[in-house]
């Protein structure tokens, strides 16, 4: 049997396949958009918006697990990822921000923002990321336990938004407003996307879909 490009080859291209999607999780800790303060406040904390002492990386209760406190209004904090190199640019990529609060109720609205990079092309600027996805990630109800890990709604980056030759991204997570919480603690930033595994021109004819949990065998 012969492949799409003539050959020999059966499988040549994305296009027949349905792939479950990628999955990639940033904790906190891993941003590169942290630092050492040792003046106003002694402690890692971010780079991005916010005075010394908005931010911290901390242990969540005492869990053993860190996240980074974000205890002001337009806090944010920085990343730069290499982009997968499975990621399909010409489908959606969608952003979901984990998080926990010493809460019982209220909410946070958080924001993914984004600067692309081009290799030997881009410069590393006086500003961070400040690109807002096609769809935002909008608010995120907290859960009527203290510390309950949180999983807000997915921010959508549409899908040919980036060029082909756009090899990394810097990526901010902002905490745009709350309601009842004082402070939200960032856990990590999760992205998910369709898969391009072989090397045809062409992706999945449509994109991955998302399972119901991650080995779900129901989908979205």
């Amino acid at each position: 049997m012969h492949g799409e490009d003539g050959s020999a080859h059966r499988h040549y291209s994305d296009k027949c396949f349905e792939w479950r999607p990628g999955r990639l999780y940033i904790p906190a800790w891993q941003f590169t958009g942290l630092d050492y303060e040792a003046t106003t406040a002694i402690d890692i904390k971010s780079m991005g918006t916010g005075a010394a002492n908005d931010t911290s990386i901390v242990e969540i209760n005492t869990s053993g697990v860190t996240g980074l406190n974000m205890t002001a209004n337009a806090n944010s904090v920085e990343t730069f990822l290499m982009m997968p190199e499975d990621l399909d640019l010409q489908k959606n990529i969608y952003f979901r921000i984990w998080w926990t609060a010493n809460n019982t109720s209220g909410s946070v609205t958080w924001d993914v923002l984004y600067k692309s990079f081009v290799a030997d092309t881009t410069v590393l600027g006086t500003a961070p990321a400040a690109t807002v996805l096609t769809t935002a990630i909008g608010s995120d109800a907290m859960a009527a336990a203290a510390y309950t890990i949180m999983r807000s709604p997915e921010g959508i980056l549409a899908g040919g938004t980036l060029a082909e030759n756009v090899e990394a991204l810097q990526l901010g997570v902002v905490r745009t407003s709350v309601a009842t919480i004082t402070t939200a603690s960032f856990l990590g930033l999760e992205l998910r996307y369709s898969p391009r595994r072989l090397r045809g021109p062409d992706g999945m004819a449509k994109e991955a879909k998302s399972p119901i949990y991650i080995a779900a065998k129901q989908y979205i």
